[in-house]
């Protein structure tokens, strides 16, 4: 098969295993995910034959499902599904991190440079995901159900008006979340550990646990609920 013109966000859709081989790669399929692997191979500096040897592998085997079939699912049960899944655990994970930043900051540790270093991207990173996702909860979330209840009912979706531009304002806020990750992981050293410093690694290790869901958390949007919820928008 010729990968090169596939997209990354379709790939991603497929199989949950080539998720984990484009985190393994850092390549974005959530925030860039209408690419061509091509592109997104180049983009990530990552070699190309090597990539597509593992893809291959990958390919020839049955396909890793995810934990739930989000494909198959109506539009509002998976909004539901992110807002109780990925948004509870983001709330969470952010509360707790905040929690540990003051208490360490405070206990004034030989780490502290690091972590003051961290904390104002953290910040920025942590107001942006509340406001966003009660954006989503409040305004577009609600949106998708009408138009999956109108859709059901046979009426005509179109009445209820495009999400369109919602849409493409909480992709722009992904991609600013995209970005602060993307400082984050630089100013942590790639989430790496230090012996002997228990509280930093409480901090780094809840980060870091952070960083892995939220590209899947944005992959079920942009790449799944978004488009489909246009999609479902547009009939008529």
């Amino acid at each position: 098969m010729d990968w090169a013109d596939i997209k990354v966000g379709q790939l991603a859709r497929e199989n949950f295993a080539v998720i984990q081989l484009f985190n393994k790669n850092s390549i974005d399929f959530f925030c860039k995910g209408t690419r061509s692997l091509k592109e997104a191979l180049a983009e990530s500096g990552t070699g190309e034959e090597g990539f597509l040897k593992e893809l291959e592998k990958i390919s020839a085997q049955k396909p890793q499902l995810y934990a739930v079939d989000v494909e198959k699912w109506p539009l509002d049960l998976l909004a539901d599904y992110i807002q109780k899944t990925h948004h509870r655990y983001t709330d969470q994970a952010l509360l707790e991190i905040k929690e540990l930043i003051n208490k360490f900051l405070a206990n004034g540790s030989e780490e502290a440079g690091t972590i003051e270093k961290f904390n104002p991207t953290f910040e920025l990173l942590a107001g942006g995901l509340v406001t966003h996702m009660k954006k989503e909860e409040l305004m577009l979330f609600p949106a998708i159900k009408k138009i999956v209840a109108a859709s059901a009912g046979g009426n005509n979706t179109a009445m209820l008006g495009s999400v369109d531009k919602t849409i493409e304002a909480m992709i722009n806020e992904h991609d600013l979340q995209h970005q602060a990750l993307k400082k984050i992981r630089e100013v942590l050293d790639g989430y790496a550990t230090k012996e002997g410093h228990d509280d930093y690694n409480k901090i780094v290790l809840l980060m870091k646990a952070l960083d892995e869901d939220l590209p899947f958390h944005i992959h079920l949007e942009n790449n799944i609920l978004f488009p489909k919820a246009v999609e479902l928008a547009n009939l008529s």
